[in-house]
């Protein structure tokens, strides 16, 4: 008999991820139910639970988590991810950081894929995490709120001598940033510090790097068990190329992909083929080095003219000035269709420096205090998207 999945609804906090880390635990060592990790009750839990689909047997065996995409550009999607291939990740990742194992702490919501494989790796390395207490939106990231974890997992990993791991998403990385003091002392103590879920502006890396961060970009997807591409190589095992028929379509390959999404074999069958999940990215790859260009919908026609979306986000985060950018696409008129880029920073010389480097766009450019954001750290898109259309 085919296995169903138990739902396990994460508190917001520091026990909510714990729960999900000891249920993760009894699952990875074969003496649990396979897990859906879900958001508490609101549009984004409800969502999850949805996509879940948890009152019908499960498509494939050896699924030890169910988690759902951001659904940050389309509806989510509930992914199968074997135990086999979380290890696998977790594993890749440890092999790659020249240190090994060591202690984790966990400031991503663990209902994504983010969160949850920081988790994996604290199994597979056999040491307890440390857990922001904010996570999963029980307060939002400050400086002043990662200071006390940040010290227990430096002082716990002094006392073991053991290295000590954290993940973040770009925008916590910048509030670090900016914040400087003890908070960015400190996470210049940690021995790599991993950086996903969206790009990273070039001027927020460069200040990283010269307060004495060891900072990799990571790059994956729900699909491949989070980021196995770091600084644009793949992780031991991984395999990714990209297809010169869909346009440079990026196709990852190897052991941390997952068996699929929940009751949805059309979309299986065009995503998952022959042990590979074909992205929504495009990219190019230099050298055994991975760029990712933007998505397949990314570009959009302005006038009978391409333009790339993430070509033009690409040019603004590498301007002084800009901390974080979003660019969206909506209907216009004229033009059919036209991008609007929301900038956190200085706008001032932001079209033109992006028409000197890709050609005229007819970019309209928005300051904005803040950019509206999943809980997984990604960009909410679909409410930016709306916000202009109905603005």
């Amino acid at each position: 008999m085919k296995q169903t999945a138990s739902a396990l609804t994460v508190p917001a906090g520091a026990s909510g991820a714990e729960q999900a880390y000891l249920a993760m635990t009894h699952v990875l060592n074969g003496d649990g139910p396979p897990m859906a990790l879900l958001a508490e009750s609101g549009g984004h839990g409800n969502k999850q639970r949805a996509a879940a689909v948890l009152d019908e047997p499960l498509e494939h065996e050896g699924i030890a988590a169910i988690i759902t995409t951001s659904g940050s550009s389309g509806d989510p999607q509930a992914v199968l991810l074997p135990g086999t291939a979380l290890m696998s990740a977790a594993r890749a990742t440890h092999t790659w950081l020249p240190e090994g194992p060591g202690r984790w702490l966990v400031a991503m919501p663990v209902t994504a894929v983010g969160g949850l494989m920081t988790l994996v790796r604290a199994i597979d390395a056999g040491v307890e995490p440390v857990y922001w207490p904010g996570i999963g939106g029980a307060e939002s990231f400050t400086a002043e709120s990662f200071l006390p974890p940040a010290r227990e997992a430096l002082n716990r990993s002094l006392a073991d001598a053991a290295p000590n791991y954290v993940s973040l998403v770009p925008t916590q990385l910048s509030r670090l940033v900016d914040s400087g003091g003890e908070a960015l002392d400190l996470l210049a103590q940690f021995s790599y510090v991993l950086i996903g879920a969206a790009a990273l502006a070039t001027s927020i890396r460069e200040r990283a790097q010269a307060a004495g961060i060891r900072l990799t970009s990571t790059y994956g997807a729900t699909e491949t068990c989070g980021g196995v591409v770091y600084d644009g190589v793949p992780l031991a095992g991984v395999s990714v190329h990209t297809d010169p028929e869909s346009e440079g379509q990026i196709v990852f390959g190897g052991p941390t992909i997952a068996a699929g999404y929940r009751a949805n074999a059309e979309l299986n069958r065009r995503t998952f083929v022959d042990g590979t999940f074909r992205s929504s990215d495009l990219g190019r790859i230099d050298n055994g080095v991975l760029s990712v260009l933007g998505r397949t919908d990314d570009v959009i026609k302005v006038g009978g003219s391409k333009v790339s979306l993430n070509a033009i986000a690409d040019v603004i985060r590498g301007l002084a000035g800009v901390s974080d950018v979003a660019v969206i696409a909506i209907a216009d008129d004229e033009w059919g269709q036209r991008a609007v880029a929301l900038v956190i920073g200085e706008t001032e010389g932001v079209v033109a420096a992006v028409d000197a480097a890709i050609g005229r766009t007819r970019l309209e450019v928005r300051s904005l205090d803040s950019l509206p954001y999943l809980p997984n750290g990604k960009i909410d898109r679909m409410t930016l998207r709306r916000d202009l259309e109905e603005g």
